[in-house]
């Protein structure tokens, strides 16, 4: 590398953030930075911040102007930005410190205009996946494009991006001023410009959303500015769209409109005053005018019928759907049709035709229960069913069940058995319908996913479920629930070098066949190097082929750096300086749901432009997390067991965790560089804030354990409200909470249920080596037979 990147950071009134933001912009991997504020008339102390930070970093540059909006101070830092690329970060959110790199990373290799990343919020609590960036990045796509992605439509916010700075200045790109929502009116444009751009799964960004009566442009909808701003940047848009004859485009992007942009403040109706409400009336017909009918027919039925009584002006009869307006709403049967439950469903009123209200078959509900190796076939064992469609006998409804491989290549039709599965039930929690008949139970025998020619090929395939009944069917595809991995599944080897690996990541379920070119059995860090070691799984072909090299990667496609591999037979060494790892900048505490710097391994064979081959983990792998200076390294095996290298600050961590009719027992270490935890403290906490309870470990010198009962601490008095998945965290003391990562040796022994309720209440671990504690719904007497454990247990204790 060596281009400059300029980062623009407009600042007014955020003295209690800006510290934080700036410092994770000079905390940056991606060193050749020049970071241009822009204090935009600031009145508290957020120049006097931001003027240390120029004093104490030439990178840093200062200027100042009177108070003219978010719009001017972008403006003004792009007049004064200097590099090659460009970038946009708001002075109260922060980023990571691979966000720059990464991203420069991606256009480089790829050619793009601009590269665009996750985004996560930012609370008191921790971070967490952001709604409106969720499905735009849930897949790593380089060299796309609006038209052939129109997700990308989503996509409207300038400060998770880096911009080429050639393409910024061609296309004229200049943000409105003196309004709000800024963002929208020029980067759709700019994907549409664009000739492609690369879109990046990993968070690149924390948008923080400010509590109390501190609040964001964004969660100020209740001003008819902020709406007269919003529906101005959406007629921009449209606008833009139509003259470059993107049709499709522009009914997709009016479509989201209605039902994003202009939804969450026709939602704020019921709250606002007569004049706000009829400036929204006359100001959204304009809009509609221009919006083909077809569009407002695309959206679900809550929000057809909201919209078709907007355009008919009809205010009394909107403030009473809107309450009951979202995309789920109850079903209800007038003959054989299905139609949403919504008010003036049955008024025949001329304006809402019943057609507004019909019911289209929902994706079946399904979830995995188990999977387990019978011999040489794989078990699987869950349930689906159409929501609203009893399941109460064996032949109320039936389940069709087949495996299709990525792409569409390929599909197996698999041999079903309905199974009785009360749990369905359960989890659905609807009093007026059961669903205990939607079981089903399969063996797979692994072969059947060979090739016509009877040989293996690499493949992923995706379980679906088929679930027909009552005139109504519909198919999806059978999946975990939430994150989590509450189940444990073991890959098996079926060829010398063909590994079939069922895996559980981001609440799916896919079986992958996979050609094993690597597995790793050891590793250590000497005082140069971190090396690896391991046996080739090379076919015949592929062993004749050097040099072999490791490949590490943040993301798959975009290699970091490079390492020759030794080779010996069929043993193999990777040896990676441990200087290109090493940190002696102080790391800062990962946030509640913050993944860290992580890579994957992968090895090359000859060509350098081939996709690097994971390498596979054995089961007898070990691996002590070591420090690296300011960073500890820990090697852990992904959810399909690939190796990952992640490097996190140096802290507690847990290395051992078994049960017991006591409860869990967790032990740990704190590595060199962690500090003093002698009051460290473990912590129970539900994802909303809330704690349920605090234990004091055992610490002796580095090494920490503590033990809990869940029945006899209950989590929440396991009923409704303590359902769900309960973070393990730890403090210091009166400190803050801070994530607790298992090691490898205790992230591979999980899931372990409880004892004393194994049905309900498991240690499970997330991604990014995060541990929970899963607390389920009560199945029939579940509930009462934990209560009286607990009880007995108590009874027990007073008698000691």
């Amino acid at each position: 590398m060596g281009s400059v990147l300029s980062v623009v950071v407009p600042i007014y009134n955020v003295a209690p953030y800006l510290g934080e933001c700036l410092s994770s912009i000079a905390n940056q991997y991606y060193r050749d930075l020049e970071v241009i504020m822009v204090d935009d008339g600031s009145s508290d102390d957020s120049a006097a911040i931001a003027e240390k930070f120029a004093d104490a970093d030439p990178r840093f540059r200062l200027i100042r102007q009177p108070n003219r909006g978010l719009g001017a101070a972008r403006n003004t830092g792009v007049s004064h930005a200097t590099g090659d690329y460009l970038m946009f970060v708001d002075s109260d959110d922060v980023i990571p410190p691979y966000a720059a790199e990464l991203l420069i990373t991606a256009i480089e290799q790829s050619g793009s205009d601009f590269a665009c990343g996750n985004v996560f919020r930012l609370t008191w609590r921790g971070l967490h996946q952001s709604g409106m960036h969720k499905q735009v990045f849930a897949t790593t796509r380089l060299r796309t494009h609006v038209s052939e992605f129109p997700d990308l439509l989503a996509d409207r916010t300038a400060w998770n991006k880096v911009f080429r700075r050639q393409f910024w200045d061609e296309h004229e790109l200049r943000f409105p001023e003196g309004v709000l929502y800024e963002d929208g009116p020029v980067m759709l444009p700019a994907h549409v410009l664009a000739t492609s751009v690369d879109v990046l799964n990993i968070p690149i960004y924390y948008w923080r959303e400010r509590q109390g009566g501190d609040k964001s442009i964004t969660q100020r909808r209740d001003e008819v500015t902020n709406f007269l701003d919003r529906l101005a940047g959406v007629v921009s848009v449209s606008r833009f769209l139509g003259e470059q004859r993107q049709t499709r485009l522009k009914r997709l992007y009016e479509a989201s409109a209605l039902r994003n942009d202009l939804m969450i403040f026709m939602r704020m109706l019921p709250q606002v005053d007569d004049a706000y409400r009829q400036v929204f009336l006359d100001r959204c017909n304009e809009f509609l005018a221009g919006v083909d009918e077809r569009v407002v027919r695309s959206l679900p039925a809550a929000y057809r019928v909201l919209w078709t009584l907007t355009r008919h002006r009809m205010l009394p009869e909107m403030l009473e759907v809107i309450p009951v307006a979202y995309p789920r709403t109850p079903i209800v049967r007038r003959g054989l049709r299905r139609y949403h439950d919504l008010p003036y469903l049955d008024a025949k009123l001329p304006q809402l035709p019943r057609s507004l209200y019909v019911a289209g078959t929902p994706r079946p509900r399904t979830r995995l229960h188990e999977v387990e190796w019978r011999g040489d076939r794989l078990r699987i064992r869950g349930h689906a069913y159409i929501p609203g469609q009893s399941a109460s006998y064996p032949w109320s409804t039936s389940r069709l069940v087949m495996l299709r491989e990525a792409g569409g290549r390929r599909t197996r039709r698999m041999p079903v058995v309905n199974r009785r599965c009360a749990d369905a039930t359960a989890e659905a929690s609807r009093p007026d319908v059961t669903y205990d008949w939607s079981g089903f139970e399969l063996l797979l025998d692994p072969r059947s996913l060979r090739g016509a020619d009877g040989t293996w090929q690499e493949g992923t395939w995706t379980l679906l479920v088929g679930v027909v009944g009552l005139g109504q069917k519909s198919e999806g595809p059978v999946e975990v629930g939430d994150e989590g991995h509450p189940l444990r599944v073991p890959s098996r080897y079926v060829a010398d070098n063909i590994r079939i690996a069922p895996v559980i990541s981001e609440g799916s379920f896919t079986i992958r066949v996979e050609r094993v070119r690597a597995e790793v059995t050891r590793g250590r860090v000497t005082d140069t190097h971190l090396e690896l070691a391991g046996r080739l799984r090379l076919s015949e072909n592929e062993g004749r082929i050097r040099p072999v090299t490791a490949v590490l990667s943040r993301i798959p496609g975009l290699p970091w750096r490079s390492y020759p591999v030794e080779v010996t037979g069929d043993q193999f060494l990777v040896s990676i300086p441990v200087a290109h790892l090493w940190s002696d900048t102080a790391v800062d505490p990962l946030w509640i749901g913050e993944p860290g710097d992580r890579l994957t391994i992968g090895l090359v064979c000859g060509d350098s432009s081939a996709p690097p081959a994971p390498v596979v983990v054995h089961p007898d792998f070990q691996w002590i997390p070591t420090s690296l200076g300011a960073r500890v390294a820990h090697l852990h095996p992904d959810a399909a067991g690939h190796l990952v290298l992640a490097l996190l600050p140096p802290g507690p961590m847990i290395t051992e965790v078994a049960a017991s009719d006591e409860g869990f027992h967790l032990s740990g270490e704190m590595p060199a560089g962690s500090g003093d935890w002698s009051a460290m403290e473990l912590v129970l906490r539900l994802p909303t804030g809330e704690e349920s309870a605090t234990f004091r470990p055992e610490v002796r010198g580095n090494t920490w354990r503590v033990s809990f009962d869940p029945l006899a601490v209950p989590l929440g008095d396991l009923d409704e409200r303590g359902e769900g998945l309960w973070d393990v965290l730890c403090r210091n003391g009166d400190g803050p909470v801070h994530q607790l990562p298992l090691a490898a040796g205790a992230l591979v022994s999980l899931p372990i249920p409880l004892p004393a309720d194994p049905q309900r209440v498991t240690f499970e671990w997330l991604r990014d080596q995060r541990a929970v504690v899963r607390v389920r719904p009560a199945v029939g007497g579940t509930r009462a037979t934990a209560r009286a454990r607990r009880a007995q247990k108590q009874r027990r204790t007073a008698v000691r």
